[in-house]
């Protein structure tokens, strides 16, 4: 899907795939890069398949790849939920706080809200945190990615809406 700088989103290309695996990923998005202009590629936005991340990193190498804002929260709320049983506004707040330190354009506040996170978590949900979300800031954290041109795009909601009717 391209997205305008208005922010609306039209399909460019289609790939039905029996098996998603980043070889075959990296065929289609070849077909893609030759068919297009795709030096004016900014960025990707994408769930956290890591075969499709691996796909275009091979064929668009310089361009970003950022994790949808939508799918990163609701991975995490669904994380905390089950790690901590707590009350729902605890995890409402613990996910507020972590969204938060992925949208800021800061790096020193995005430190700040990981010493402050760790400071009210347990161990395991700091470990968590480090090894699906802190280790691949570049994937995630606004504060990597200041001068890639999103169009205020920060999820896949359109592109599965679009999905959703074919």
């Amino acid at each position: 899907m391209v997205v305008d700088h208005e922010g609306h989103g039209m399909p460019v290309f289609h790939a039905f795939l029996a098996k998603e695996d980043s070889h075959i990923m990296e065929k289609c998005l070849r077909i893609f890069a030759l068919q297009y202009n795709s030096e004016h590629t900014s960025c990707f936005i994408v769930d956290k398949d890591m075969a499709e991340i691996t796909a275009i990193g091979a064929i668009f190498s310089g361009v970003p790849v950022n994790l949808c804002h939508f799918h990163i929260s609701q991975a995490v709320e669904r994380y905390l939920r089950k790690a901590l049983g707590r009350s729902a506004s605890v995890v409402k707040l613990l996910t507020s706080s972590f969204m938060k330190q992925v949208c800021t354009e800061s790096e020193e506040e995005f430190d700040a809200l990981k010493r402050e996170i760790s400071q009210i978590v347990p161990q395991s949900v700091i470990q968590y945190f480090e090894d699906n979300w802190w280790s691949k800031r570049h994937l995630c954290a606004a504060c990597c990615n200041v001068n890639v041109i999103k169009f205020h795009a920060n999820t896949t909601n359109a592109l599965e809406s679009y999905h959703s009717k074919i």
